[in-house]
C-alpha cells in the first residue's frame, strides 16, 4: 500500500509504503534517499555488496542514504512500514551533516518518542499508521528547517529526473549557481556530489 505525504511533509516524505515480506531476497540500490522502516512483524537481514557488512535487522530504523547496493532477506511473514524521504531530508530531521549519517542505521527510537513509536505500532490500519506517523513527523520538522541549500537541491533533482539537464554546466546555469557551490551543497545535505 502507498501513500502521499500531507502538504505540511512534502518537502520532506516522498511517500509512505507498507510492505508484506516474501521469502524472495530484494536488491537495493545506491540512494540518496533515506528510509524509515518499522517492523510490523518478523525482522530481516541485509549484506552491503561492495562492504560485506551484514545487518540483522529487528527493530525500527532510519536507514540513511547510502552509496552501496545491499542485498535483503524477508521472512515469509515479514510486514514494514516504510516512510521514503526526500534526499536531503533525514539529515535535516537529525539536525547533522549528510556525510556525518552517510551508510548509517539509526534506532529510531533516537529520533523519535519511545510513546510516539508505541502509539504507532498500537495501529491496526495502514491509514490509521500512516496518519500517526505524520503527526510524529511533524513534531520533528519546522519550516525554519528548510533552507536554501535544501530548495536548491530539490530543484536540481527535480530537473535531473526529469532529465532535462543532463548535462552538469546546463543545469548549474538554470540554477543560477556554480558547480564549486551546488556541489558543496550536495555533500553537505546529501552526502554525495551531484
Amino acid at each position: 500500500m502507498v501513500a502521499q505525504p500531507i502538504p505540511e511533509l512534502a518537502a520532506f516524505v516522498e511517500a509512505f509504503i507498507e510492505v508484506s515480506g516474501s521469502n524472495l531476497p530484494l536488491l537495493g540500490l545506491p540512494s540518496f534517499q533515506s528510509l524509515i522502516c518499522i517492523n510490523l512483524a518478523e525482522g530481516w537481514s541485509s549484506i552491503g555488496k561492495k562492504s560485506g557488512r551484514q545487518i540483522n535487522i529487528q527493530g525500527d530504523y532510519l536507514f540513511s542514504h547510502s552509496d552501496d547496493m545491499f542485498l535483503a532477506k524477508f521472512p515469509p511473514h515479514a510486514s514494514f512500514f516504510f516512510v521514503k524521504l526526500k534526499p536531503g531530508k533525514a539529515s535535516v530531521m537529525l539536525k547533522s551533516n549528510g556525510c556525518e549519517i552517510q551508510d548509517e542505521q539509526i534506532d529510531l527510537t533516537e529520533i523519535i518518542d519511545v510513546n510516539g513509536l508505541h502509539e504507532f505500532h498500537s495501529q491496526h490500519d495502514f491509514y490509521a499508521r500512516v496518519s500517526t506517523m505524520q503527526k510524529l513527523l511533524l513534531q520533528l520538522v519546522n519550516a525554519s528547517s528548510i533552507n536554501h541549500k535544501l530548495i536548491t537541491i530539490d530543484r536540481a533533482f527535480h530537473l535531473l529526473q526529469t532529465r532535462t539537464f543532463i548535462d552538469i554546466d546546463r543545469l548549474c546555469n538554470n540554477l543560477s549557481i556554480t558547480y564549486p557551490t551546488l556541489r558543496r551543497y550536495f555533500v553537505e545535505q546529501v552526502g554525495f556530489s551531484p
